[in-house]
């Protein structure tokens, strides 16, 4: 996996673990996944999904539409192999 730092409002630089970019089928936008290596209390690995465009300075923007994210997310568990949920 690459590795991507960003920098919070605060100045704080945090790096992160890219899972995937990819530009999905159906919204025709580019996504990010990835990760903090943090887990859940369910020990499974915590990740993180955004809009990623690399032309901006802001380069990541949250999903707020939740149909938006609920379509992008199932395209990643298809693409990750995990049809389970």
């Amino acid at each position: 996996m690459s590795k991507m730092q960003f920098v919070l409002d605060d100045g704080t630089t945090i790096e992160y673990e890219v899972i995937l970019i990819f530009k999905s089928g159906i919204t025709d936008k580019q996504y990010i996944l990835y990760t903090d290596n943090k887990k859940t209390i369910n020990d499974e690995l915590k990740y993180y999904l955004c809009i990623f465009n690399k032309d901006s300075e802001t380069k990541i923007e949250e999903i707020t539409d939740e149909n938006e994210y609920k379509l992008v997310s199932e395209e990643v568990r298809k693409m990750m192999g995990d049809k389970d949920e």
